[in-house]
């Protein structure tokens, strides 16, 4: 960042590697090494002209200036992009929560989420099925093996029941008459 009318830093001062996050950070590596290198250097000019000073303004200085303003404005769109994000999860959240208060507060499973578990269900407990009705290969299925297959069968028979029991039910009757409450009030 320095221009030919102003004396460069002192070599007297060694350079040292540069640790991992100032490699990696702009702002960082700007606070901590560009600015006060360029601080440094700059009470070093003896007798500055208006036209060194100049030159300094118009070029290092406002170097820095614009890296500062590009972090900042780096900054501000993830700030903006985090918000967003993190607004449209609490959107969801609080239309789950609308759901829960409006049908209580035991457990229920959305028509879409209870399709989903009631799938995985039937696909479990038709594999079992079909690996304990057999064939069997090369040799028979030990007792114990049975005892699974058979307990997977009933787990997917109590889950079956779990899911009809918590699904939440989105007749239009409700509708209508959650519509008539409303303009009752």
């Amino acid at each position: 960042m320095s221009n030919d009318a102003t004396p460069a830093a002192t070599p007297s001062q060694p350079q040292q590697p540069l640790s991992p996050d100032l490699a990696s950070d702009a702002l960082l590596r700007l606070a901590q090494l560009d600015i006060p290198a360029e601080q440094r250097r700059l009470k070093q000019i003896k007798d500055p002209t208006i036209e060194a000073l100049l030159q300094e303004m118009a070029g290092t200085q406002l170097d820095i200036i614009k890296d500062m303003a590009r972090n900042q404005v780096e900054l501000r769109d993830w700030a903006f992009a985090a918000l967003n994000a993190l607004a449209e999860h609490v959107e969801a959240l609080d239309d789950r929560m609308q759901t829960i208060e409006t049908y209580g507060t035991e457990t229920t499973l959305t028509p879409e989420d209870a399709e989903v578990f009631r799938k995985a269900v039937i696909g479990a407990k038709w594999a079992a099925v079909l690996l304990l009705q057999g064939p069997f290969p090369i040799q028979e299925r030990d007792e114990e093996g049975k005892q699974k297959l058979a307990e997977i069968i009933a787990y997917a028979e109590q889950a079956e029941k779990i899911i009809v029991d918590t699904e939440l039910s989105l007749d239009d009757d409700d509708d209508d008459e959650s519509d008539e409450d409303e303009t009752e009030d």
